[in-house]
C-alpha cells in the first residue's frame, strides 16, 4: 500500500508523518519548500514528492499558493537523486484562460508562466503531469466574483465540466510539440492517462507487484488501487483555490 496525500495539502495537516517515516508514500502539494524543508536535509528515498506548480499563483484562482518561480527555484537546487523523486505538475492548465482579456486576471502572462513551467520541467529532466481544469457546478458559482471572467469561461466550456474533447486534444498536442519527454495525463476522459500510482512510481519506490490492479475515484483515474488516503481532511484547504474540487 503506497500513502497518498490527494485530498488536502500535507503542509497544512500532519496526519500524513507517521506513515511517511517508513512506508512508501506520495506526497502531493502545493508548497513544496515547505514540505521537503520537513525533512531538514535527510533525503527519504520512499517517498516521491508531487510539486504543484500551476502558474496561477497570486491570481483570483490560486490566491494563497506561493508564487511559481520560487517553487522552480526550489527544485533547481536539488541534486540529481532528488530529482528523481520528484514529479512536477502542472495541474491543472486553463488553456481558456490564455487569451482573456479584462480586470482581474492577465490571461497572457498566464501563459507565459505555464510555458516556462513545461521547459523548466523538460529542461531538467523530470517527470511532468497535467491536466485541464475542471468547472464543477460550485466552482461556477465561485466566479459569480468575476462576472466578466466567468462569461469568458462558458464560451470555451458551455454547460460542460470539461473544454471539448477536441480542445484538449489539440492543447496537448501542443505542450508535446515543446517537449521532447512525455507528458503524463491525470485523469482526463477521453484521452490516454497515467495514474499518480503507477508502475513508474513503484519502480521508483522499490515496490514490486506481481499483478497489478487499477482503479481511482473517477472513470479516467489510471491508478493502480494500491494507494491509502493519509489526510481524513475533506474540505478547501487554507490554499483557497477557486477550482478545488472540494465545495467547501
Amino acid at each position: 500500500m503506497i500513502g497518498i496525500t490527494e485530498g488536502f495539502d500535507p503542509v497544512f495537516c500532519k496526519d500524513w508523518e507517521k506513515w511517511a517515516s517508513y512506508q512508501p508514500t506520495i506526497l502531493i502539494s502545493k508548497n513544496f519548500p515547505k514540505v521537503h524543508k520537513h525533512f531538514l536535509g535527510a533525503y527519504p528515498s520512499n517517498i516521491i514528492f508531487h510539486i504543484s506548480c500551476t502558474g496561477l499563483s497570486g491570481t483570483i484562482f490560486e490566491p494563497n499558493t506561493p508564487p511559481f518561480d520560487e517553487v522552480l527555484n526550489y527544485i533547481n537546487n536539488l541534486n540529481e537523486y532528488q530529482k528523481k523523486h520528484v514529479v512536477l505538475r502542472c495541474d491543472p492548465i486553463c488553456p481558456a484562460l490564455f487569451d482573456y482579456k479584462g480586470p482581474d486576471f492577465d490571461g497572457e502572462a498566464y501563459k507565459k508562466n505555464v510555458a516556462k513551467i513545461l521547459k523548466f520541467g523538460h529542461d531538467h529532466n523530470l517527470r511532468i503531469r497535467i491536466s485541464f481544469m475542471d468547472m464543477y457546478n460550485h466552482v461556477w458559482n465561485r466566479l459569480d466574483k468575476y462576472p466578466q471572467i466567468k462569461e469568458h469561461l462558458r464560451k470555451h466550456y458551455g454547460d460542460d465540466m470539461h473544454l471539448p474533447l477536441n480542445v484538449r486534444k489539440d492543447w496537448l498536442e501542443v505542450f508535446k510539440n515543446h517537449n521532447t519527454i512525455e507528458l503524463e495525463v491525470c485523469g482526463e476522459p477521453g484521452i490516454p492517462c497515467h495514474g499518480c500510482v503507477s508502475k513508474i512510481d513503484l519502480d521508483i519506490l522499490g515496490i514490486e507487484l506481481e499483478k497489478e490492479f487499477k482503479g481511482g475515484q473517477r472513470t479516467a483515474c489510471s491508478c493502480l488501487a494500491l494507494k491509502k488516503e493519509l489526510i481524513p481532511v475533506k474540505k478547501v484547504c487554507p490554499h483557497k483555490c477557486l477550482y478545488c474540487y472540494w465545495k467547501q
